[in-house]
């Protein structure tokens, strides 16, 4: 009896041993696997936190990295090839930018003075004539005033003489009846021009009339000139072809009474009179390139 006793509690501890067991481990598991469910959820939220900032600083790069965004100035012309004082219409309109803002364009022709803005024209659509002959890099300054970022756009023209021009179409003077009172108008001579040509008009009324050109520099009085012209029957012409001496840059050309008053009646009298003035250029012209890089871009 005492032997089934001792063996009888030695199998109950036994049992008891090995549920304490069991009990431990499959409750060690239990808590392994919901301790790894939370992980598994914060990794998830850690996961998510990283898509949302990856797509928020995706989109924050965009919205602040200007150096993947940029102003893009484009500029055309119908025709490359122009004459001198045709009137030729050039299109920045495609430019674009990245940033969204209000585009302003600044043009610059370099007929007149090299890297001078052209204040007559403030557009996408520009009209210009080239008052000289030569070949003109023509640049457009696009800006975004939202963010002070601009580009340039350019295009080249060729620029020749036309075979004549009309300067001054019937321009109106006025000539005084008194000697001293004259009627002078000047104009800057371009290059090429080998003749050029006046004629001057006005109401037939007994006054004669005399007219000279020169460089504005060396203008005579008309009494004391070579080249003076005169008519009394309302119509004069004159004509000067004098090869380098066009290449002044300055001339003028002056008209007044000759024989003066017929009497103190007239003596305050004036004569309107009208000009046209036609210049004549040489064919036989080689472009030069005008050489003028684009304004800086910002």
């Amino acid at each position: 009896m005492g032997n089934r006793k001792r063996l009888g509690i030695i199998l109950i501890v036994v049992v008891i041993i090995i549920t304490a067991y069991s009990v431990a481990k499959n409750g060690w598991n239990d808590n392994e696997d919901s301790g790894n469910g939370q992980n598994g959820d914060g990794d998830q939220e850690d996961g998510g936190g990283d898509d949302e900032n990856g797509d928020a600083g995706d989109g924050g790069d965009d919205g602040d990295d200007t150096t993947t965004k940029r102003v893009i100035a484009r500029v055309s012309v119908d025709d490359q090839e122009v004459k001198m004082y045709q009137n030729v219409t050039f299109d920045a309109s495609d430019s674009t930018t990245d940033f969204g803002g209000e585009l302003t364009f600044t043009w610059y022709f370099n007929d007149v003075q090299e890297g001078t803005p052209d204040l007559e024209n403030s557009g996408p659509v520009a009209t210009h004539a080239f008052s000289a002959p030569g070949i003109f890099d023509v640049w457009v300054a696009v800006e975004d005033m939202t963010v002070g970022r601009s580009n340039t756009g350019g295009i080249t023209i060729v620029v020749t003489p036309p075979e004549s021009h009309v300067l001054f179409d019937n321009i109106t003077g006025e000539v005084g009846a008194r000697l001293s009172e004259f009627f002078q108008q000047e104009w800057d001579m371009p290059d090429y021009v080998n003749r050029v040509h006046v004629n001057i008009s006005w109401v037939p009324n007994g006054w004669e009339l005399g007219a000279t050109m020169a460089p504005s520099s060396e203008l005579p009085n008309l009494f004391d000139s070579d080249t003076l012209a005169s008519s009394n029957d309302g119509n004069l012409s004159m004509e000067r072809e004098d090869g380098e001496t066009f290449t002044a840059e300055s001339w003028a050309l002056r008209i007044g009474n000759l024989n003066g008053p017929n009497s103190l009646d007239e003596l305050d009298d004036i004569l309107e009179v009208r000009v046209t003035l036609t210049l004549f250029f040489d064919q036989d012209y080689s472009p030069e390139d005008g050489g003028m890089g684009p304004p800086e871009a910002r």
